[in-house]
């Protein structure tokens, strides 16, 4: 009796120690569990990154401190073991950010003759070759200043070709007419200060945009006593709305003050045609001076229905647009002070045809009441 029981006993110690011994699944641990609760909320699961971090919380209080610990002894243990002697690196040689003119540059290449267009492949052959300088140049007239700009940061040998006076006498003649110049002033007149440098005249010499639209964000602030039970409470309102200026070449200029219309709607609506609440039509010119920056003068703004018997007139300020902007350089203001606008955005439309390189942007804009 004693021995069955023993033998029991045995089979039953074996049987646990099988047990134990064999491979069992591996729980997740709260680390574990935090872990998948983060990539879930990278790749913007939510729902299912809430549930594990409740999870892990309640398996391990302080498991984020446990998981930013592991990270960092991780992430320290790979630094550890990549330090290892690498080659080092040949240097890279960048040349210097040149200051001087762009002929004193041109002046340091070689002969023209000598410029040709390479591949960045040595193994692929160059189509460009085959095509004659004067078709080149006849499909740069095609193109628009910034194209042509682009064109010319390819290679030595296409700058050299985007200078041609030719490319840039259509530019110049096209853009510098009235209102952009007095019409007493000849066209000889301009270039001569320019050494007859065309390209130098057309990023130079001040202009207003003629191929897109200046836009503004308005804002009016109006504060309403007595709209509040608090005594010490006032009820404002901010109403914010759009400033819209486009400058036609025969000298009209449209404004547009309107609260409905989103600016990507309102650039292709800026026609003479346009019949809309707060669109007005008159007349600008430009008027340059050595001592005082560039202004412009908008003159008789009427409404083109007639609804309203008054005119108005707006006096602007140009200023050079700076690099590695998107022409914001306009800053308006008017006699009433409950008007604050931001700076005036140019935004470019290809639609209305008329090119331009660096650009030259409204910076300050007053407004005079009527008249």
């Amino acid at each position: 009796m004693a021995s069955d029981e023993l033998d029991r006993f045995r089979e039953q110690w074996r049987q646990e120690i099988r047990e134990r011994t064999q491979a069992q699944p591996q729980q997740s641990t709260p680390i574990d569990i935090y872990a998948e609760a983060v990539e879930r909320e990278q790749r913007g699961e939510l729902d299912g990154a809430l549930e594990l971090y409740r999870r892990a919380f309640r398996l391990d209080p302080n498991v984020d401190r446990a998981y930013h610990y592991k990270n960092t002894t991780n992430a320290l243990y790979t630094l550890t073991i990549a330090s290892k002697p690498q080659p080092k690196p040949e240097p890279l040689h960048v040349a210097a950010t040149s200051t001087h003119s762009i002929h004193t540059l041109i002046s340091a290449f070689p002969p023209a003759e000598e410029l040709k267009f390479a591949p960045e492949d040595e193994r692929q052959p160059v189509h460009l070759v085959k095509i004659p300088d004067e078709l080149l140049l006849h499909i740069l007239k095609i193109l628009d200043v910034s194209s042509i700009e682009r064109f010319a940061m390819v290679c030595r040998r296409a700058r050299v070709l985007t200078l041609d006076p030719d490319l840039w006498r259509d530019f110049v003649v096209s853009t510098y007419r009235p209102p952009q110049v007095p019409a007493a002033v000849s066209l000889e007149d301009i270039i001569a200060p320019f050494g007859r440098d065309l390209r130098r005249l057309y990023i130079e010499l001040p202009r207003v945009r003629l191929d897109g639209v200046y836009i503004a964000v308005c804002h009016l602030a109006d504060v309403r006593p007595g709209q509040s039970e608090n005594a010490w409470v006032n009820v404002g309102h901010l109403v914010t709305y759009h400033r819209y200026l486009r400058f036609l070449p025969d000298g009209r200029a449209l404004s547009l003050l309107d609260q409905t219309l989103e600016p990507r709607e309102a650039v292709h609506l800026m026609t003479p045609d346009l019949q809309l609440k707060g669109f007005f039509i008159g007349t600008w010119t430009l008027h340059t001076s050595n001592n005082a920056p560039p202004r412009v003068f908008i003159d008789e703004l009427t409404d083109p229905c007639g609804k309203f018997e008054h005119s108005f007139k707006m006096k602007l300020t140009l200023g050079s647009k700076p690099l590695g902007s998107r022409g914001n350089v306009t800053e308006i203001w008017t006699r009433n002070p409950l008007l604050f606008h931001r700076f005036l955005a140019f935004r470019h439309c290809f639609q209305y045809r008329i090119s331009d390189l660096s650009g030259i942007g409204i910076t300050s804009l007053a407004e005079a009441g009527p008249y």
